[in-house]
């Protein structure tokens, strides 16, 4: 995209991905220029989706309930029997092979429900550096109290609701609250059959159920014109690969591949000719790219 596309037709959206890089990353090379971009935008332009926050949500407890865990098991057990040098050799330690620590809780405790390594594990080693200075001189009772209890719970809700009200204070929240009518639901059958071919094909990993619905979400937005164009900010590479295997899917309709008596062909037109003209998926290198 070069300057003459950066007009008022064109809407920025935010993926889960790079809101993490907002929250958590700020002080990095991609994480200042993360904000240079964001302020860059006029506040109306910077958007993403409710379903990102309720992403961000699952992300940020996962985090939270592996960084608690490693408390519990690997810290608090005699904790009052340790002087503090054996303390701050506990905790270099496992801060120092945290990737290793996260790994065996999740294997542990919660192998299918918590995916590996990744932003969880970064969200969960920042835990730990931000309250390990006040672990260290905390009793095992202290711990207890904190780690096993429902002040677990308020810590996470106190933390989760500081967290919500930052992207909300700086991102344009969109929610999807729409009134189906029976174009949508054909032109959104296609969009899901085109997801579930993609998901088939092979060399191909599994598609989380967020990032399908954040792209039917896109299209419904666009299909129904509440924007004339979205500019999708994503580091998922799983996005625009999933584009164009929906893109290509929707031109078999074109020549009968995929629907002989072509009952669904207008639908298909319609929904190619949308996402081949008004989405745009990029990454966050190339949307820098866009403001020099």
């Amino acid at each position: 995209m070069d300057r003459k596309t950066m007009n008022d037709n064109i809407t920025y959206f935010f993926d889960t991905n790079i809101i993490i890089i907002y929250l958590y990353e700020r002080s990095t090379e991609q994480g200042k220029k993360l904000i240079e971009l964001i302020n860059k935008l006029r506040f109306k332009k910077v958007n993403t989706l409710s379903t990102n926050l309720v992403e961000i949500d699952t992300i940020i407890n996962d985090g939270f309930t592996i960084f608690s865990h490693i408390i519990i098991e690997n810290v608090m057990k005699n904790w009052d029997t340790k002087n503090t040098r054996e303390r701050i050799a506990l905790l270099e330690g496992i801060e120092n092979k945290f990737s290793d620590f996260y790994e065996n809780i999740r294997t542990k405790y919660y192998k299918g429900n918590i995916l590996p390594s990744g932003v969880r594990e970064k969200i969960a080693k920042n835990f730990f550096r931000n309250i390990k200075d006040k672990i260290l001189v905390s009793s095992e009772d202290e711990l207890k109290r904190r780690y096993t209890s429902r002040e677990y719970y308020n810590d996470l809700k106190d933390y989760m609701s500081s967290i919500n009200l930052f992207i909300k204070n700086n991102f344009n929240i969109v929610n999807l609250d729409v009134l189906f009518t029976n174009s949508i639901i054909f032109e959104t059958q296609l969009i899901e059959e085109g997801i579930r071919k993609y998901i088939n094909s092979s060399g191909h990993k599994r598609l989380s159920r967020f990032d399908q619905i954040i792209f039917k979400e896109l299209y419904i937005l666009l299909s129904l014109n509440k924007y004339e164009k979205i500019y999708f900010i994503t580091n998922d590479s799983d996005f625009n690969r999933l584009y164009s295997s929906i893109i290509k899917y929707l031109g078999d309709f074109k020549n009968k591949k995929a629907d002989p008596r072509e009952n669904f062909k207008e639908y298909a037109i319609k929904s190619y000719d949308i996402l081949s003209n008004r989405l745009e998926i990029s990454n966050l290198s190339n949307a820098y790219n866009i403001f020099k």
